[in-house]
């Protein structure tokens, strides 16, 4: 798979996995995940589990919560459990203690 089908407003978009940041549940509704982009933030519907099998590998599930790219990562804070991304104006996002170790040495390969 090298992109996903997205929708904005009422239409539907192909995005590149390689513009996908991360991607998250959308916290006010069901079975709705949010894709955060360098053009803006589209939804999808689906879920996480689903998402995941389907992206590369240069994708990972750090978090219940996210699906990082792991190539848009710019550092970790390992003492908060960020992750900070090349665009700086993209918010940081949390990571699963459980997952570092997996998650630095996947970072670290790419």
């Amino acid at each position: 798979m090298r992109s996903i089908i997205v929708n904005d407003q009422k239409v539907q978009v192909k995005v590149d996995l390689m513009d996908i940041f991360y991607i998250t549940p959308a916290s006010d509704k069901n079975h709705i995940l949010k894709v955060v982009t360098v053009n803006g933030v589209y939804e999808i519907y689906n879920s996480l589990t689903n998402v995941e099998d389907k992206l590369s590998f240069i994708f990972y599930r750090c978090h219940r919560k996210y699906i990082v790219n792991l190539e848009k990562i710019r550092a970790l804070d390992k003492v908060n459990r960020t992750i900070m991304f090349l665009d700086e104006a993209i918010d940081t996002i949390s990571y699963s203690r459980l997952k570092q170790k997996e998650l630095e040495k996947l970072w670290k390969q790419i």
